[in-house]
């Protein structure tokens, strides 16, 4: 039973995160004030029968950049920073509940999923003054 704590912990975790993600993009329509940084994976497991299963984990995490001017060259490398500590912080986490899987690419796939979302906070900014 204290085996599968990990999963029920993570599974808790990401469905609150999923709907805390959509709650704060909806509130948070223009400006951007945060980006979803999600580290995921696919676990498999063995069963007594020797039937195997994959099981999809994640987690995720917020990365603030209201404080930012994202106008910026460093306003932007601060976020992108941010987002990369979010990212192997989590990975980490997953590492920790799962320590038989090797995951090489959790730490880049997290980060470039959640820098396509950066992208259009630190566009944003530069593309307002821009009227057509």
């Amino acid at each position: 039973m204290h085996g599968n704590l990990p999963a029920f912990r993570t599974h808790t975790l990401t469905s609150l995160g999923v709907g805390l993600a959509m709650a704060a993009r909806a509130a948070l329509a223009d400006p951007i004030e945060v980006v979803v940084v999600e580290a995921a994976r696919t676990i498999k497991t063995t069963t007594p029968s020797s039937v195997a299963t994959a099981h999809d984990v994640s987690l995720q995490g917020w990365v603030r950049c209201a404080d930012l001017d994202l106008a910026t060259s460093a306003g932007a490398s601060e976020l992108q920073k941010r987002i990369e500590q979010t990212a192997q912080s989590l990975c980490k986490e997953l590492d920790n509940a799962y320590p038989l899987i090797e995951d090489d690419n959790c730490v880049k796939s997290a980060v470039r999923n959640a820098m396509a979302d950066a992208r259009h906070a630190i566009d944003a900014p530069r593309t307002a003054g821009e009227k057509p």
